[in-house]
């Protein structure tokens, strides 16, 4: 496996884990809101609240982490409390996402030059 390929994978697992965090706020905030309804007939039930809050944190903070295939310091951010997934660049090494990109996008042209 050479180094582009391992750059792809690790890559891909960038880009799976962002799919994951999506799918996990899209629950969160549905949750959240949950909360924000029971808390108002159950006020102790607040603490549902900081709970979610927690949830959504720890998600943020686990994939803005994921260590970056080239360089193996944190792809997305480096902040220790990051408000989102961070950027589609590594800040270290300048690795992109956009290879990943470019290379299904090469893959699919090349699928299509061998079915002709």
């Amino acid at each position: 496996m050479d180094k582009n390929e391992q750059y792809i994978a690790g890559l891909e697992h960038i880009q799976t884990c962002r799919s994951v965090n999506l799918r996990n706020s899209k629950v969160i905030t549905i949750l959240f809101f949950i909360g924000l309804l029971v808390s108002v007939i159950f006020p102790p039930a607040i603490f549902l609240e900081f709970l979610v809050f927690g949830l959504m944190c720890y998600s943020h903070y686990k994939t803005a982490h994921v260590p970056c295939p080239r360089c193996e310091k944190p792809f997305g951010s480096t902040w220790i409390l990051p408000l989102a997934v961070g950027t589609n660049e590594c800040s270290n090494c300048k690795l992109s996402l956009n290879l990943l990109y470019e290379h299904k996008k090469s893959l699919k042209s090349h699928t299509k030059e061998w079915l002709e």
